[in-house]
């Protein structure tokens, strides 16, 4: 979903991500399920970064667009002044 940057689906689910979270870790586990629990942390742990990674570089493109656009206008604006 990220991958698509379908932003808003992503926020959407945020909410469901977090309850989700939250029942997961109220379980208690046997000692048997230690390691599997623990390798499905590790995954939760891996997804996590990948999508602030993902976020990040966002956030980095939109700022750079933004600095092209401020540019642009002020472009438009001394050639409208020079009219």
């Amino acid at each position: 979903m990220a991958k698509q940057a379908d932003w808003d689906a992503v926020f959407k689910n945020e909410n469901n991500r977090q309850s989700l979270l939250k029942e997961f870790f109220s379980i208690k586990i046997s000692h048997d399920e230690l390691s599997q629990v623990t390798s499905m942390i590790k995954n939760i742990m891996d997804i996590h970064h990948e999508i602030i990674h993902m976020v990040n570089q966002s956030k980095n493109q939109m700022r750079e667009e933004m600095r092209s656009m401020n540019c642009a206008q002020r472009a438009l604006k001394a050639y409208a002044e020079l009219l």
